[in-house]
């Protein structure tokens, strides 16, 4: 209680700071305001955008619309053929696995050799 009391009364009332000190200290303080002055400035009132960003800008909307018209626009046959063809085989796939999945002979392997690995150590542990 008494140490945060001290740093309140510090901060009211600071003490002499020696003369070199005060003046870099000043000149920092000033910095600092003029720095959050000119920020605060470029807030409220921005400098007007550069010719080629106002050009870019109006590239950008041009490809936006161009994109969203080709999305407009039905695929292609041959798009539409190939997504078909590669639907129906991945329906085939689905139906062939959708009965009794058996994993490959290596997992197979490796699941028996970490469930032995499992039993030894709880038997090692009773």
């Amino acid at each position: 209680e008494k140490k945060r009391q001290s740093i309140e009364q510090m901060k009211e009332n600071r003490p002499q700071l020696p003369p070199g000190q005060e003046y870099f200290t000043s000149r920092y303080l000033a910095e600092k305001e003029n720095q959050r002055q000119e920020i605060e400035d470029m807030k409220d009132n921005p400098p007007p955008s550069s010719v080629a960003t106002a050009y870019f800008n109006e590239k950008e909307s041009q490809r936006k619309l161009e994109i969203e018209a080709m999305m407009n626009q039905p695929a292609p046959p041959a798009i539409e053929h190939f997504t078909r063809k590669a639907e129906e085989e991945k329906s085939k796939r689905n139906l062939v696995t959708d009965g009794e999945y058996e994993p490959p002979l290596a997992t197979r392997h490796f699941a028996e050799k970490e469930a032995r690995k499992a039993e030894e150590m709880d038997a090692a542990r009773t």
